[in-house]
């Protein structure tokens, strides 16, 4: 979550002069766009895209397959919005758990997928297929559109300085926005405990 972070802030400063550092930090997919744009060569796009992509979901799987209902908590107290999301995750995971998480193989689908008792198999090969056809599908339409997603880039290089203090202080002002929701979060968990 941390490496996240450091991306979305120094974006735009590693967008246009360190692409793949870029990617080992986040692989989301508006990263994978711009660093086609940039004019990645496909085999380091393909080999960190797919292994930054997969890197976090067995942890999640496996931590909500050993703690159960723990994790839920856990995730719900670090992001509040991932926490809303796990009960409509789970309604939908009871009636089509494998296409949920091949359709987004995001961190709360892979932790209701450990809660769910999936097997480890299913999950490593639905994960990976997914992840590995996400990236081929942004690298598809990255490279249509490589043109103008590489005058964007050269846009963001040349503004990169007050684009990265603009992004580094939209990340901090999230960043503390969360840090209240958690603690009005754990109070109110806890009043609700006491109760």
């Amino acid at each position: 979550m941390a490496a996240n972070a450091l991306a979305s802030a120094a974006g735009p400063a590693l967008v246009a002069s360190h692409p793949l550092w870029l990617l080992v930090l986040d692989a989301r997919n508006r990263h994978l766009v711009l660093a086609v744009g940039a004019g990645v060569g496909a085999t380091p796009f393909f080999v960190l895209g797919i292994a930054r992509g997969l890197m976090f979901d067995p942890l999640f799987f496996l931590l909500a397959r050993r703690h159960g209902d723990e994790a839920s908590l856990w995730l719900s107290t670090k992001s509040p919005r991932s926490g809303r999301m796990l009960e409509t995750i789970r309604s939908l995971f009871e009636r089509a758990g494998t296409v949920v998480l091949f359709i987004s193989p995001n961190y709360a689908v892979c932790l209701v997928a450990g809660q769910s008792k999936m097997s480890w198999r299913r999950f490593a090969v639905v994960d990976t297929l997914s992840t590995t056809l996400q990236v081929s599908a942004v690298w598809l339409l990255g490279s249509r559109f490589r043109e103008p997603l590489s005058v964007l880039v050269r846009t963001v290089g040349e503004h990169a300085l007050p684009l990265t203090v603009l992004s580094t202080f939209a990340v901090g002002a999230f960043a503390v926005r969360n840090r209240r929701r958690r603690r009005l979060g754990a109070t109110t968990f806890v009043s609700d405990v006491a109760k």
